[in-house]
């Protein structure tokens, strides 16, 4: 199974980059203290939730996948495509939301750093 807590960590912190980047070069930062204690009130609760989901998802969903992945299969990366895949068709037929596609292509993106990293990590 290799160094899945490594892993995961360095999935979450790659793929929660580009969005950090993205607010903080989309809102610039402003020049007086009132509009710059709501620019870090409000990065600081996008980074909580966003560490939140990842966190609960990865604990929930991705260790379990994972160890279901290694244990009957090749451990193939094709196989963590399927399985978010899967994951986000049966979470669109229940929930029917357009944000299941973006929250899968995060999944997605995380899986495959995960991946990467643990066949790297790997001893």
């Amino acid at each position: 199974m290799g160094e899945w807590s490594r892993a995961m960590m360095i999935s979450i912190g790659y793929c929660g980059l580009p969005f950090v980047l993205y607010y903080a070069i989309g809102e610039g930062l402003p020049t007086d203290s009132v509009a710059f204690m709501s620019f870090v009130t409000i990065f600081l609760l996008f980074v909580s939730v966003y560490l939140l989901f990842s966190f609960t998802g990865w604990l929930t969903l991705g260790i379990f996948f994972h160890w279901l992945i290694c244990k009957y299969t090749t451990g193939n990366a094709i196989y963590y495509v399927l399985a978010v895949a899967l994951l986000s068709c049966i979470s669109n037929i229940i929930v029917s939301s357009e944000l299941v596609l973006f929250f899968g292509v995060i999944s997605l993106a995380q899986a495959l750093v995960f991946k990467y990293h643990i066949n790297k990590f790997d001893t």
